[in-house]
């Protein structure tokens, strides 16, 4: 009868051939066959298999399968010696993966590498160099974010004089440098625009010194009243919308305040409609298609040709008024009507509404809120589920005074291949168009802040769009 260890063998053997080292190793570990003299035998073949695997990826890069290498054959038991070829080639491979990131202009992707690194071995004196030269390059930039240039241009002159034989940290100073003096230039123009009270020219500089530095404030707020003065007002309150949501979804002496101010608007915005539809598509070519709807109060539901029809009719099982959505001072609400869910918790209430906020309605429609652009009330719905509405939409728009179109990540939508904003704006039932490039709207060139027409066309260098009536 074969004894159970050489059995155990067997296994172990096949794992080796089949190149399953780490199975091999851990049932040569394994008792008791790893008293024996052939198990101890194939073990040391392992260990040498395993640092040669190693020693391979080291030489093409793969530092990290490498170091997997490493640790496994220690382990194992192998002795210090074994192991001490392959573990300088990964310190020095390691090294160099660095340095190219930094030449690349990857300073994080450096700094997890030394972090790697300083997790399995003592760092030299030049990697802790390094760490201390990227911790100062951290602090630069977020030193420009604020426009703080002079403060950034000090940590990067520590940061150099730590690695002079390191371009990247010289290359970085330099353009520090050339940023702070344009800064300088922009935000001394910018001062001048506000004093003269020149809007258009304020606007345009407060967006130039933003994308130096997005978290300067004066920057921020001269924007914000270049907005106001333009006719894109953020329509200031005496309470913060957190303080006024939170009142109307807990405390239930307020409530009925609420609720009787809900359908009070809900009986004026019924009023209107009969008078006047003010919702428009908007199509922007090769980016897709949306509905835009500049009411305070909105109304979702499916589609339907009797009483009031919804102002966001959804093609799905769901009542003809499902949810009524409200725009309250610079927040938003919604009010269940029927089955309606926010983040997975059924609402029974008017309960407020948050950036990124999942709205689900009746059976499986779902939807994303989202208010991508902090300087103004206008919000989006994005589909999470497969329906659309009627007529089909890419996306629901809930305009308020502001509509940004453009590549930046707070655009209201985004267009990845355009090189400018456009802004729309509303101003009572008028709609209007801006842009710091040249424009055409239905045929005609024109400059500065246009009027357009529920079924104009405009068009610039690099993009297209067109507004069609409901």
């Amino acid at each position: 009868m074969i004894q159970s260890w050489r059995l155990q063998l067997r296994e172990a053997e096949r794992a080796y051939r089949e190149g399953r080292l780490d199975e091999a190793g851990r049932l040569l570990q394994q008792r008791p066959l790893c008293e024996f003299l052939p198990a101890r035998r194939l073990l040391e073949k392992v260990i040498r298999q395993l640092v040669d695997h190693g020693l391979e990826q080291a030489a093409d890069g793969q530092t990290s399968a490498g170091w997997h290498h490493l640790q496994l054959a220690e382990s194992l038991g192998a002795d210090a010696v074994k192991l001490a070829s392959l573990r300088q080639q990964l310190v020095r491979r390691t090294e160099d993966e660095v340095l190219a990131y930094l030449e690349a202009a990857q300073p994080e992707a450096a700094l997890a590498r030394i972090e790697s690194l300083a997790a399995r071995e003592p760092l030299d004196s030049k990697m802790r160099r390094l760490r201390e030269a990227i911790g100062q390059v951290r602090r630069a930039q977020r030193s420009m974010r604020r426009g703080e240039y002079a403060k950034a241009q000090k940590a990067l002159d520590a940061a150099a004089a730590l690695c002079p034989d390191v371009e990247y940290f010289d290359a970085a100073r330099r353009r520090c440098a050339t940023d702070a003096r344009r800064f300088a230039v922009w935000n001394r123009k910018l001062h001048g625009a506000v004093a003269a009270e020149r809007w258009n020219q304020a606007l345009d500089l407060a967006e130039a010194v933003l994308r130096l530095s997005p978290d300067f404030r004066p920057a921020i707020e001269a924007k914000q009243r270049a907005w106001e003065v333009a006719g894109m007002r953020l329509d200031p309150t005496s309470s913060s919308t957190v303080s006024r949501a939170a009142s109307a979804s807990t405390n239930h002496r307020n409530a009925p305040i609420v609720r009787q101010r809900a359908a009070d608007a809900v009986a004026s915005a019924d009023a209107d409609r009969k008078q006047t539809d003010h919702r428009f598509l908007l199509w922007i070519d090769a980016v897709g298609g949306y509905l835009v709807c500049p009411d305070d109060t909105v109304r979702i539901g499916q589609p339907s040709s009797e009483g009031q029809p919804a102002d966001i009719p959804i093609l799905a099982d769901l009542s003809r008024l499902q949810a009524v959505l409200h725009r309250d001072g610079e927040g938003y609400l919604i009010e269940p009507v029927r089955t309606t869910q926010v983040n997975g918790r059924p609402i029974k209430a008017i309960t407020p509404l948050s950036d990124g906020d999942v709205i689900e309605l009746g059976r499986g429609v779902r939807l994303r809120f989202g208010r991508p652009h902090s300087l103004s009330r206008t919000a989006r719905l994005d589909f999470l589920s497969g329906h659309r509405t009627q007529p089909a939409v890419d996306g629901v728009l809930l305009m308020a005074e502001t509509c940004v179109l453009g590549p930046n990540r707070d655009s209201h939508i985004r267009c990845d291949d355009w090189q400018h904003e456009v802004v729309l704006t509303r101003s009572g039932n008028n709609l209007f168009v801006r842009s710091n490039t040249a424009l055409e709207v239905d045929g005609v060139p024109c400059s500065g802040r246009v009027a357009l027409r529920r079924n104009s066309r405009v068009c610039g260098d690099d993009f297209s769009f067109g507004l069609e009536t409901l």
